[in-house]
């Protein structure tokens, strides 16, 4: 098999390997464009690999799109994976893994230090070392829940043309502690804020506070799977009383919604909210797999245990699939600065020793050192109460699907 990235004029045939594959049957023009690819070429900045047999047919193929994103309070490049898809007759060849192979070594020359993706089947990735690394709590929140909260004094509706900037400046507010959340450019706002209300029946609002700021917004559709109910794309707020004013203005649409479906963020405890709490429904659903492309500047997001001491943990890191990444690390602390770096050493026995997926949860702030330990690929030998105050439960959030 040749593994390659796809030419512009080849992407067609991806496009048609996954209409077929995730049972899209809107692309009713793909026939006509793969009689004549080189006349559909498609340029964009997303990098393509592709697996092909020896006849030159692609098999199997997979989309990497550039991002950077937030982790432990520091910028880093994620390379987010997506459209993995191989054709019906050539399952089980050994083309995924061999898309994988092809990748990693390209995420690490982009400087991408995380990959990320949404998972078909978490044991699936999990054999390319993706782990779950954020888990939502999706409720269902009967509108009259909301009464009692504030109607906001002044909310208006984005209309075409607005300013984006707004909406931009309450997300880096809202997202700037927030683990895996996208940094985002104008062009990514201009295309999520592209909804027209009379057409999808897609609505956004901004809140303004009592000095007239923007403090609050909401992106919110109609979800109609068990009546009339307002699904929640993105609410984003920069303090309590902007939160407050969004349910207030919740409260008031009862004549055309039932209740109110949200992924929470995870700061937020809606039993500590609404005031009955056996009537609000939550489900626990994972969000995504997450994986350590590179292990040194991703323990270099950590922070330091202590600002004003110095101090150093060893950990032992088993990557199956990439086993580059296999080997034990120390990582160092000096007055707040942090620095990781490989060991030469194979005989040394690390303070922590664990799997390059549980590193990845650590590292994320999925799951806590207490956690951690009574999975069996993970055992602490020495210095735990540097590891734990190292490795503590983060807020994380993820809007972005690719």
């Amino acid at each position: 098999m040749e593994v390659r990235v796809l030419k512009p004029e080849e992407h067609i045939f991806h496009s048609a390997i996954s209409s077929q594959v995730f049972l899209d049957m809107r692309r009713e023009d793909i026939r006509a464009k793969l009689e004549n690819p080189a006349e559909h070429k498609r340029e964009d900045d997303y990098l393509r690999i592709g697996c092909f047999n020896e006849k030159g047919k692609l098999q199997s193929a997979m989309t990497i799109v550039p991002f950077t994103m937030r982790m432990n309070g520091k910028e880093v490049k994620m390379g987010g994976v997506g459209a993995v898809v191989t054709l019906p007759e050539a399952r089980g060849k050994g083309g995924i893994r061999k898309l994988f192979e092809k990748a990693f070594p390209m995420m690490i020359e982009n400087g991408q230090v995380f990959s990320y993706l949404y998972p078909f089947s978490q044991p699936f990735y999990r054999l390319f070392g993706y782990e779950v690394c954020r888990q939502s709590q999706d409720v269902s929140i009967p509108i009259n829940q909301f009464r009692g909260y504030p109607y906001p004094t002044k909310f208006e509706a984005y209309e075409p043309g607005d300013s984006t900037e707004p909406y931009a400046k309450i997300y880096e507010k809202f997202a700037q502690n927030q683990n895996l959340s996208i940094v985002r450019s104008e062009e990514n706002w201009n295309e999520i804020l592209k909804r027209d209300p009379y057409k999808n029946l897609e609505f956004t609002y901004l809140n303004y506070n009592k000095n007239d700021e923007p403090d609050a917004y909401i992106l919110y559709g109609v979800s109609k799977d068990d009546g009339n109910n307002i699904g929640i794309k993105e609410c984003a707020y920069t303090s309590p009383e902007g939160l407050h004013s969004i349910f207030g203005f919740l409260s008031k649409m009862g004549a055309e919604y039932n209740a109110v479906k949200w992924s929470l963020p995870s700061e937020i405890n809606a039993s500590s909210l609404f005031p009955d709490d056996y009537n609000v429904d939550k489900r626990l659903e994972s969000g995504g797999m997450n994986r350590i492309v590179s292990v040194i500047p991703a323990l270099e997001t950590l922070k330091s245990p202590c600002n004003f001491s110095s101090g150093k943990v060893t950990i032992g890191v088993k990557d199956k699939f990439w086993e580059t990444n296999t080997g034990v690390y120390s990582f160092e602390w000096d007055k707040g600065t942090v620095a990781a770096k490989l060991l030469d050493s194979k005989t040394i026995t690390p303070d922590l020793e664990t799997s390059i997926e549980t590193l990845a949860q650590l590292v994320t702030g999925y799951i806590t050192i207490q956690e951690a330990i009574y999975k069996p690929c993970t055992k602490v030998y020495n210095e735990y109460e540097n590891l734990s105050i190292l490795f503590p439960r983060r807020s994380i959030y993820l809007m972005e699907y690719f």
